[in-house]
């Protein structure tokens, strides 16, 4: 955030500005929040999916990898 650049290619997805990083690291902070929340609850990867879908903004491009990181992160044994 502290470079001075209007335009960020990042190594996969599509070309970003300031506000797309700002705004992911938002979904992140919220994604955690919310997986510690209920994973605390529950520890069925499909309740957890559906209810963290609920509450995050919708970024397709990560949807299909919210549960292989709700287990990896917060089920793991």
């Amino acid at each position: 955030m502290k470079m001075d650049v209007v335009t960020i290619i990042p190594g996969h997805g599509p070309v970003s500005t300031k506000k797309d990083i700002t705004d992911m690291k938002n979904y992140l902070i919220a994604f955690d929040k919310n997986a510690k929340k209920l994973t605390a609850k529950s520890k069925d990867v499909e309740y957890i999916f559906t209810e963290i879908k609920k509450v995050l903004p919708a970024r397709a491009e990560l949807e299909m990898i919210i549960k292989s990181n709700i287990q990896m992160k917060y089920l793991k044994k």
